[in-house]
């Protein structure tokens, strides 16, 4: 999958970001699909990146907290713009690929500079 998206809109964004975007993502050490999703979170990032939007990945590691257990243990991955306590609306939760976490993104950005 890695390498075989083409984003859409290569140019450079209406408005260069003055932070950096934090995408958390949650998940728990030795998760297969945390894995897989690891790689589709970085891959995306560092388009934003080269293209004038910092973003960052956040590993949130749910293991030693019940609550995120409880909210999020058969669901991870998933990833979010808000920690603690995303909204449904600002969550992506797997499976994803380039393409919806491109366009994720890009719902967060619109929400930010409007």
């Amino acid at each position: 999958m890695a390498g075989t998206f083409a984003f859409a809109g290569r140019g450079s964004y209406n408005r260069r970001m003055s932070e950096i975007v934090n995408l958390f993502v949650l998940g728990t050490e030795g998760c297969h699909l945390c894995e897989q999703a690891e790689a589709v979170v970085l891959e995306v990032a560092e388009h934003f990146t080269r293209h004038g939007v910092p973003v960052q990945r956040v590993p949130i590691d749910i293991a030693d907290h019940p609550d995120w257990v409880a909210a999020y243990g058969t669901r991870i991955p998933v990833v979010t713009w808000t920690w603690p306590a995303p909204l449904p609306e600002q969550e992506l939760g797997w499976p994803f690929d380039q393409a919806d976490l491109y366009h994720f993104i890009k719902q967060y950005l619109a929400s930010y500079t409007s």
